[in-house]
C-alpha cells in the first residue's frame, strides 16, 4: 500500500518564517503545522500478517525543512504489540526564540512503545 499527496495548501499556515516567529512571540500559534504548502509521500507494507511497516516523508516549502518518519509494528498477541518509530527531521535549527525552519526545531527521536489493550 501507498500513498502520494500532491502539493497541499495549508489555509492556517504562514507565507514565511518570519510570520510564524511573530506568531509565537505573541503567543498566536492556532495550528499545528506552520508552512503552507506540504507535499507528502507514505507507504505501508504488510512483511509479514505479525509484522508491518510504514513510512512517511513529508515537506515543508514554505522554509524548505523535511521530516522522515519511519515505523514497524509487530503483533505480540491478540491484544498486544510492540512498535518502534523513527523521526528524522531536517531543517535550519533554531536560534534562541527565533524558528529557522519548522521540521529542524524537532529532535531526532527514536521510540520503542509496548502496547496493551484491554
Amino acid at each position: 500500500m501507498y500513498s502520494f499527496c500532491f502539493p497541499l495548501v495549508h489555509g492556517r499556515g504562514y507565507r514565511n518564517i518570519d510570520q510564524a516567529n511573530t506568531a509565537l512571540i505573541a503567543g498566536n500559534i492556532t495550528t499545528r503545522y506552520l508552512g503552507k504548502n506540504y507535499p507528502a509521500l507514505g507507504m505501508g507494507y504488510d512483511f509479514t500478517p505479525l509484522l508491518n511497516g510504514s513510512f512517511l516523508a513529508i515537506s515543508n516549502w514554505t522554509d524548505h525543512s523535511r521530516l522522515l518518519a519511519m515505523n514497524l509494528m509487530f503483533s505480540l498477541s491478540d491484544e498486544s504489540e510492540l512498535s518502534l518509530a523513527i523521526s528524522l527531521p531536517h531543517g535550519h535549527e533554531p536560534e534562541g526564540m527565533q524558528i529557522k525552519s519548522e521540521f529542524g526545531s524537532s529532535p531526532v527521536s527514536v521510540i520503542l512503545d509496548y502496547r496493551l489493550y484491554f
